[in-house]
């Protein structure tokens, strides 16, 4: 049995500047494509940013 975990973990730097380009109402969908974030994973940080007022990532 493998150790790897099931979801992939990303950069505290790419969720922050995802974050941030959401927050300025920019196009955060083509900045996730490119540093290689699934359009859900961002949007679920999005979601969580808006609900709790925390856009640091």
């Amino acid at each position: 049995m493998s150790d790897t975990t099931k979801y992939k973990q990303y950069r505290r730097q790419v969720r922050a500047c995802i974050l941030q380009v959401a927050k300025d109402a920019k196009d955060w969908k083509t900045v996730a494509e490119l540093h290689g974030v699934n359009e859900r994973t961002a949007w679920g940080w999005i979601k969580a940013a808006m609900e709790t007022g925390d856009w640091s990532g």
